[in-house]
């Protein structure tokens, strides 16, 4: 059995000082299309070890699209510090 463990993909992720708003959504695309690309690599299943997003208030875009990726996948996510907020939500993002 292959496990594709992931971790730390931070989708959404909001810190890109210095840079434009249409260079961000650029750097945003990419990322979600190199998370999606992981997908290739042959797996049963897959584990996603925290902190799939940066925090829990991702643009909802974003969130789809994370959403159809993790759609036809066998996974486990388990929320990091970024995925939950907050001292007494534990939701994840």
């Amino acid at each position: 059995m292959n496990t594709l463990l992931i971790n730390d993909s931070h989708l959404g992720v909001k810190r890109q000082a210095g840079t434009t708003k249409g260079f961000r959504k650029l750097l945003e695309d990419w990322r979600l299309e190199e998370f999606e690309s992981l997908f290739d690599i042959p797996h049963d299943n897959v584990i996603i070890a925290g902190d799939l997003c940066d925090s829990r208030h991702i643009e909802e875009h974003v969130m789809k699209r994370i959403v159809d990726i993790l759609r036809a996948e066998d996974c486990v996510v388990m929320a990091g510090n970024h995925d939950i907020g907050g001292t007494n939500d534990y939701t994840m993002s």
